[in-house]
């Protein structure tokens, strides 16, 4: 019985795929001598770190789980001279190739031969398309956000702030962040914000996906984070386009800080290599190109306008200013966050727990809501992520990793200023005897045109002037103008309150056997909790469904 069960769980773990990213790299290669000879068990160490293996009889080596970046690796015999190979690139989900030629001590000259690594122009171990970026790479950049370095890479382009990969819908898209996923899982797309100042290793795959990577259809994006080092380093940044004045600037100001290091510092200088962190922020406030069409005055910009009963609108006039810069919230506001600890136990087991997180508050611009944008649509998003990792390397060509993260995303999505609840309410002086808690014919919607005469404290049921946005022609004829904009006082019709939390659980198992054969495995346990909550046209109703809510809202 008990062989029987454990068969059935190899099965079990076998018949898994995993569907996440990997997060680290890999380095072989071959040691011999000036004859070509293989030399057995030489060492092999990344210098700097404890991360090393020695040569097999054939003169083969392999390490895995190395994190991304670039090292100087070491390679030593005895009766040999040391060789130090500078400038080794590992990069993610690939095996970069190093060998040696090593000289016998009789020969060699005093000291440690150095040289620098060539860089592969095709990687011959890599199975997909795309391209890798570094941290060193990332900072040389002219680009501010993540989405923009994807765009520039080949087979990538962003359209209207959509990333589109091979021609793919931008919800086509899957993002990963340190192995697992930040993708929403009813939508697509719509990554987790992190700065780039946090990224330690980037992959762009635009095909040739393998069977690790699962729900990706045009493209994957792979982040690793950084996670600190043994000394203190940091920057403060703050960019603004309108220190001078310009016709062209969207006001926008960027600040942005990172720091990274021993957790402990000066209090316990054998920890400083063992316990680090790295943490970073962001902040993004700007008014957009399309800033100064936010105010208007129909009367004067409408030349032709029929009525002449209408108000200025001017949303910046009650903002705060220090010496120039706005205080405050701005038309586009984008903040994130990201916090990560690695605790090193020995050299073969660390721990890393991150938080992470965004929030972006917009009162985005539209042309044909441009007289009635004091309630049209604010949107709010939030999302977080908190993951922990548990990394084991049984030797240097096995290795076990546990994971686990919990994925959150909300999105409120309504007009500006007016509450949900606001929507609907009984006013028994409007309410048409035919249908009881009904609105009079005259004050309902029935047109597909959500506009309310008149926002009262009790909701929007109300009965008001009426007022003729219509403009006249010479000829002296009157023409409706909602075909061109909407009526001021109009109200955006559509309300959203979504909400998604993804919990994941993975453990994944690698063996790498030689160069070229390997073995992973895992299990992968996932729970999605969606909840929609969205409404579109209210005013577009029949007295029953009306009847319905109010009894609902009470």
């Amino acid at each position: 019985m008990r062989k029987k069960i454990v068969l059935l769980f190899v099965l079990t773990i076998l018949s898994v795929s995993i569907l996440f990213a990997g997060t680290t790299g890999k380095l072989a290669g071959r040691v011999k001598d000036a004859d070509g000879n293989p030399i057995p068990y030489a060492n092999i160490v990344l210098d700097g770190t404890t991360i090393g293996t020695q040569t097999k009889e054939n003169g083969q080596y392999i390490i895995i789980n190395i994190d991304p970046g670039t090292y100087d690796v070491v390679c030593s015999q005895v009766g040999y001279g040391t060789k130090k190979v500078t400038g080794v690139r590992i990069n993610v989900d690939e095996t970069t190739i190093q060998n040696f030629t090593l000289v016998t001590a009789a020969l060699q000259v005093e000291g440690i031969s150095v040289s620098e690594a060539r860089e592969e122009l095709v990687s011959k171990s890599r199975t997909s398309s795309g391209q890798s970026v570094t941290a060193e790479s990332i900072e040389d950049v002219a680009v501010g956000d993540i989405e923009g370095i994807v765009a520039i890479q080949a087979g990538a382009s962003e359209t209207n702030g959509e990333l589109h990969i091979r021609g793919g819908r931008a919800n086509e898209v899957v993002y990963s962040v340190d192995g697992m996923s930040v993708s929403d899982p009813v939508d697509g797309g719509a990554a987790l914000t992190v700065d780039k100042d946090a990224v330690q290793d980037m992959s762009v795959m635009t095909g040739g996906f393998t069977a690790e990577y699962g729900n990706a259809q045009s493209g994957i994006v792979n982040i690793v984070t950084k996670s600190g080092s043994e000394k203190y380093s940091g920057k403060v940044e703050f960019s603004s386009d309108h220190i001078i004045e310009d016709i062209d600037n969207s006001n926008s100001d960027v600040t942005k800080f990172a720091l990274g290091g021993p957790v402990l510092g000066p209090i316990a200088p054998s920890m400083r290599d063992k316990f680090t962190f790295f943490f970073n922020g962001a902040a993004n406030w700007h008014d957009s190109r399309y800033k100064d069409y936010y105010v208007t005055n129909p009367n004067e910009d409408l030349k032709y306008l029929y009525s002449s009963g209408y108000s200025e609108y001017d949303p910046y006039e009650d903002r705060d200013d220090f010496i120039g810069f706005d205080l405050g919230d701005r038309n586009y506001n984008q903040y994130n966050a990201n916090l990560k600890m690695k605790y090193v136990f020995n050299p073969r087991q660390n721990l890393t727990v991150a938080i992470r997180g965004d929030r972006n508050v917009s009162n985005p611009y539209s042309h044909y809501w441009r007289f009635a944008l004091d309630h049209y649509a604010k949107v709010e998003t939030e999302q977080r992520q908190y993951a922990f990792t548990y990394d084991h390397s049984f030797s240097s060509q096995t290795n076990l990793k546990v994971k686990a993260s919990i994925y959150s995303k909300t999105i409120e999505e309504g007009p500006d200023g007016i509450p949900r609840d606001s929507y609907f309410s009984y006013n028994g002086a409007n309410v048409d005897p035919t249908f009881s808690y009904y609105l009079p014919t005259e004050t309902t919607n029935t047109s597909n045109q959500p506009f309310i005469e008149i926002l009262t404290d009790d909701g929007i049921i109300g009965e008001g002037e009426e007022l003729d946005w219509e403009y006249l022609t010479e000829t002296g004829r009157q023409y409706d103008v909602t075909p061109y904009f909407a009526a001021p006082g109009t109200i955006y019709p559509n309300n959203i309150d979504d909400e998604t939390q993804t919990f994941s659980f993975r453990s994944d198992f690698e063996y790498q056997y030689n160069q070229i054969h390997g073995f992973k495995t895992g299990i992968e346990i996932i729970k999605h909790d969606i909840r929609k909550n969205r409404q579109y046209n209210p005013w577009d109703i029949d007295a029953f469904r009306y009847d319905e809510y109010l009894k609902a809202v009470g």
